[in-house]
């Protein structure tokens, strides 16, 4: 949760400043504010991976970028890549999911 306060933080300093530089490129801009981003998006988790592995979803509406990040039981972690709405990290074979979080980028 700390890490999505300071995501949106930064994105709300840079959408500021793009603002302020180039009240032009705003309107043609399909940006979403921090807010939006984060009502947006649904997680969830399941166990479907192979061998019984935990896997993280995140799935958000709009024009926006997702990367999750998903802690094992096992100590391990896998990053997902950034993709367009939806991202999905999964655990090694066998491997539960302990956690998981996303960042999100437009």
């Amino acid at each position: 949760m700390r890490k999505r306060l300071v995501t949106a933080l930064s994105a709300t300093a840079m959408f500021c400043c793009a603002l302020a530089a180039s009240p032009a490129s705003a309107n043609t801009s399909q940006a979403l504010s921090p807010a939006s981003i984060a009502g947006g998006c649904t997680e969830w988790f399941d166990s479907a991976g192979p061998g019984g592995a935990g896997r993280y979803h995140v799935d958000c509406q709009g024009n926006i970028y997702v990367q999750a990040t998903v802690w094992c039981k096992d100590g391990s972690m896998s990053v997902s890549a950034w993709r367009y709405s939806y991202a999905k990290a999964e655990c090694p074979y066998g491997v539960k999911a302990a956690s998981g979080d996303f960042d999100t980028r437009v």
